[in-house]
């Protein structure tokens, strides 16, 4: 994964509010993209781990204004 640089999603949508059908499709399918990775091997593990490795990704969310 790589940082991209440009507008942000709530940006675009200010722009052409008639998109958000798309721009809510694009932002379901980069999410479901992000569940779909796997564990690289060193991350910490967190306490009451079930075994079932995560990855939290905190910034794919629209920047708010």
């Amino acid at each position: 994964m790589e940082r991209l640089h440009g507008p942000t999603m709530s940006e675009a949508l200010r722009r052409r509010p008639w998109r958000v059908a798309a721009y809510g499709a694009m932002l379901g399918r980069l999410h479901r993209q992000l569940h779909e990775l796997t564990d690289p091997g060193w991350l910490p593990r967190l306490s009451g781990d079930n075994g079932e490795a995560r990855v939290l990704h905190l910034t794919c969310t629209p920047r708010t204004s």
